[in-house]
């Protein structure tokens, strides 16, 4: 009998083993052609909180993992989101992570009774002297709302590309979700693989109203040409596809030889530009030059056109998150072509104002 009790210990050792083995595993990268974002969500199960022995049902527990490639400082939130803007919930708190390792991040969060959407935000720095910048995010739309539809068949809805600067962020969206889903994200140049992700999302609150948005990256590509991108999406017993290609912002370099006498002629001429950084909290936001106008929510890096080597850039906040108010710092600074400016958000939290109406009755 002792034996049997061996052997099932070690079986279970095993499949532990080889469960821990495939978090530790991190995605694959071509450096050569791929500079990878900060790190990967690799592993995400968001569950109700009751099987934590709390007491409120509608509470989350989220446990995350994921796979860093440069080291520095991470922080992991958990969001929610009414009719308005997104409200923390909880915090991860600064974690220092080497390159080549992973983060481990479990939280509870207790949400309003009126939220609708679940975010799992990720924020980077690479030292401590600097801002946070958002990364990606595994989203849950609808998780919080009263579902009357009948019973779906998990979907791939659609793949978003986001340009970062010369890097490009993937935003994969499942429209009913099995309770686990695995989103392969593979990138490649010809016949070369560069760039690979898996990711696994558990998610334990599926129902036919719910959207899981799921993000890759951003990847910047380091050679020029055309990057072809897949995605797959396996939810239960279906099985999505999406194919789709970008172009690499760096330029071409010819192989030909140019003799001493040769006169090249550009053909184009690339605009003054500036890059900018947004940095703090949430609110849409916009900035303009003389010559060209961005707009967006959040935090990040982007670039502007000038309207000559020198330029005066405006910021405003174009809408608040709900319940707060927000100014954006500085409102206008002049800029030299080339350079790297940071704009600041900061919000503040609008008080409640109490009346107190005096009963004219008297009673």
């Amino acid at each position: 009998m002792i034996f049997k009790y061996i052997e099932i210990y070690i079986s279970l050792t095993l499949i532990l083993a080889s469960f821990a083995s495939a978090i530790l595993q991190g995605p694959y990268v071509d450096y050569d052609y791929i500079s990878p974002p900060p790190a990967e969500y690799i592993s995400v199960t968001i569950d109700r909180a009751y099987r934590l022995l709390t007491t409120n049902s509608s509470d989350y527990a989220v446990e995350a993992y994921a796979w860093v490639f440069n080291g520095g400082y991470f922080n992991f939130g958990i969001f929610t989101r009414d009719g308005g803007g997104w409200t923390a919930c909880n915090w991860s708190g600064d974690i220092y992570k080497n390159p080549s390792s992973t983060i481990e991040f479990k939280g509870v969060c207790t949400p309003s009774k009126e939220h609708r959407d679940l975010g799992l935000p990720m924020f980077y720095k690479p030292s401590a002297n600097v801002h946070y910048t958002w990364v990606q995010s595994v989203d849950l739309y609808g998780v919080g709302s009263v579902c009357t539809a009948i019973l779906r068949q998990p979907s791939l809805d659609r793949v978003e590309i986001e340009e970062v600067g010369r890097a490009y962020r993937f935003r994969v969206y499942v429209k009913a979700p099995a309770s686990d889903s695995t989103i392969t994200l593979e990138v490649s140049q010809g016949d070369k693989r560069v760039y690979s992700v898996l990711k696994t999302v558990s998610t334990k609150l599926s129902s036919a109203c719910v959207v899981l948005r799921v993000d890759f990256g951003p990847v910047e590509p380091r050679r020029c040409g055309r990057y072809d991108v897949e995605v797959v999406v396996s939810s239960g017993n279906y099985t999505g596809r999406w194919s789709g290609s970008v172009e690499a912002k760096v330029p071409c370099t010819t192989t030909g030889t140019i003799t001493a006498t040769a006169t090249v002629t550009p053909t184009t001429t690339t605009p003054p530009l500036v890059r900018i950084v947004v940095s703090g909290d949430y609110a849409t936001w916009r900035i303009k030059s003389s010559v060209d106008e961005i707009s967006g929510s959040g935090v990040g890096n982007w670039n502007v056109r000038l309207g000559g080597t020198t330029d005066v850039l405006y910021a405003e906040i174009v809408k608040n998150p709900y319940g707060y108010v927000c100014t954006i710092n500085p409102a206008s600074l002049q800029v030299t072509a080339g350079g790297v400016y940071e704009f600041r958000i900061t919000c503040a939290r609008i008080q409640p104002v109490t009346v107190t109406v005096k009963d004219p009755f008297g009673v």
